[in-house]
């Protein structure tokens, strides 16, 4: 029998080794598998035969389509990594580890004879009874793609936007207790589809965010490449030269370089780059870039000593400024808290946000991250049809360090809050009570020459890697994926909702450009001023010490020594 195991083994070392150029999320893929095979410690073991019939079952399929047509499958050492990961991991019981695996890769590599394989395996030699197998996609005639290529496959040899349809899929599953769940697909164009975030959780499986020992990912992805250059398309396209030929694709490369319409349908179907199908304003690569992981805004309430030469002590507080973007009370509702700070001299501007939807919008949108975000709580959910303002003014205020005159202050443990860009709509009366607590209330008007200062400060923020927001803040990232932007006869910029698809939101993203604008006011983000006051504290033992230029104090007199003080004594 042909040692698939092997060939799976050697596959990982190539990948590892860098024989063969993947991204960063295929290279994962493969350190889990080969971490998880030198493991000891834990439930699941390897059966290199399980994983192995799987595999000759496969190659006793023939192609029947193609230049291929009526040929034995062959399976390519990348096929055989995923195939023996996905189907040799055992639990004690015999029944399989992995009860969910997520492949996504360029077209052309194959995925629907994979699936329909696959499929008949399952429904034919997995030993279970009654075996059951679902076709599920986005539209029907791609379900029945697999279903025919299956039906074909039979007698040659005697994916979905609407999340209820997955959701259905999981409940289906969960009934058996041996049951796969696969997802396989390509990149889209279309972040608010459940196939991103299924993408979205695949990367946090790999990078270790997200612990599930009950799902493989494998992605092959142009990520971390440019798009242009030829190690794009091998790292995507793991069936290059197979299924799919390098002539080819170089060809469709380099018309979607010299015609700008053709990029977003080329980086997303054959380079498995989630980009937008209108002129996006940042691209998500760029944007990814600005996701830092543990970014907190708590981190960032006081300035830190040496942050900046005016900053001396440790308890420094650092200015805020805010964006607010309230829509209409039913759809997404954003509040973007901004600061600066300084790395190495250089000012970076940091971004953190509140979102808000009501529950019963929540529940009937068919924006599939939505039910997930609540319930992790990236979302702030209102009961009924509409957005609370007042819970949302409330939310800003009891996060604001307020002076109430003669000394007194409420929220001695909160943040200073300077000044709050918005936009007149809907919030009036919410701009005119942050404005009495001390908080300047500016409005933005929402027209291209307002907005393309801003944009163009974002922008080269963005590019210079001096902007940050948290790399869990997927609501921000999202909005702002969804932002195009065209130059018009000026050369302002304007945002809009790429192919103005109501769904597209860019609600966080406007709020972050009305908390920007802000920034760019002078004195509203300004660090301590440099100073030579020094402050002195004498100690009851005679010890002198003054704040240094790092803000911590330095001895500059020792203590009184006995002799010192009976001196002093005859001297009185």
């Amino acid at each position: 029998m042909k040692n698939y195991v092997a060939n799976a083994l050697q596959y990982i070392d190539d990948i590892l080794s860098g024989k063969i150029i993947a991204c960063k999320w295929t290279v994962l893929a493969c350190q889990r598998q080969r971490n998880d095979l030198a493991r000891t410690d834990w439930q699941y073991h390897f059966d290199a035969e399980a994983a192995s019939d799987a595999c000759s079952f496969l190659e006793l399929l023939t192609h029947v389509k193609g230049e291929h047509g009526g040929e034995t499958l062959v399976l390519e050492p990348w096929q055989c990594f995923y195939v023996t990961t996905v189907f040799g991991w055992k639990q004690a019981n015999g029944r399989r580890r992995f009860r969910r695996s997520i492949l996504f890769c360029g077209k052309g590599q194959g995925k629907s004879f994979l699936s329909s394989g696959l499929a008949i395996y399952m429904l034919a030699a997995d030993g279970e009874a009654g075996a059951e197998v679902v076709c599920a996609a986005r539209a029907t005639d791609q379900a029945r793609l697999v279903f025919d290529t299956a039906r074909d496959l039979l007698r040659a040899n005697p994916r979905h936007r609407d999340r209820e349809v997955v959701d259905e899929c999981e409940r289906g599953t969960d009934k058996r207790v041996n049951s796969l769940l696969s997802t396989i697909s390509h990149a889209g164009e279309n972040l608010s589809c459940v196939g991103f975030e299924q993408y979205t959780a695949a990367t946090k499986i790999l990078t270790g965010e997200h612990t599930d020992e009950r799902t493989f990912c494998v992605l092959y992805s142009a990520d971390g490449f440019d798009w242009k250059s030829e190690e794009a398309l091998w790292a995507s396209n793991p069936n290059l030269g197979v299924s799919v030929y390098l002539d080819t694709l170089r060809e469709a490369q380099q018309r979607a370089i010299s015609i700008p319409s053709l990029q977003s349908a080329f980086r997303s179907h054959n380079l498995c780059e989630w980009c937008s199908a209108d002129s996006q304003w940042v691209e998500t690569s760029k944007l990814a870039a600005c996701r830092e992981r543990g970014l907190k805004m708590e981190n960032f309430r006081y300035w830190s000593v040496g942050e900046h030469p005016g900053v001396t002590q440790p308890h420094m507080l650092r200015p805020f400024v805010l964006g607010m973007d309230l829509a209409s009370r039913q759809d997404l509702a954003a509040t973007i808290f901004c600061t600066k700070g300084y790395l190495d001299g250089i000012e970076h501007y940091y971004l953190f946000g509140k979102y808000y939807l009501p529950t019963e919008t929540v529940e009937a949108s068919p924006i599939s991250q939505y039910k997930g975000w609540a319930k992790r709580g990236l979302l702030i959910t209102h009961s009924g049809p509409s957005n609370d303002y007042a819970a949302i003014e409330s939310d800003i205020l009891s996060l604001h360090r307020q002076h109430l005159g003669y000394g007194a202050i409420r929220n001695d443990d909160g943040y200073a809050f300077k000044g709050v860009g918005f936009d007149n709509w809907q919030a009036q009366q919410m701009s005119g009570n942050l404005e009495k607590a001390g908080i300047t209330a500016i409005p933005f008007p929402k027209n291209a020459k307002t907005y393309s200062p801003v944009m163009d400060f974002f922008t080269s923020l963005a590019l210079a890697g001096r902007l940050h927001f948290a790399h869990d803040d997927e609501v921000l990232f999202w909005c702002l994926n969804n932002v195009v932007a065209h130059r018009d006869n000026n050369d302002n910029l304007f945002p809009n909702k790429a192919n103005k698809d109501p769904l597209r939101k860019i609600d966080a993203a406007i709020a972050a450009l009305y908390a920007l604008r802000m920034a760019m006011v002078p004195e509203l983000l300004v660090a301590p001023e440099v100073t030579d006051i020094r402050v002195t504290f004498i100690d009851d033992d005679g010890t002198v010490r003054q704040n240094g230029p790092d803000g911590k104090l330095i001895q500059v007199l020792g203590p009184v020594t006995a002799k010192e003080m009976k001196q002093d004594e005859v001297r009185r």
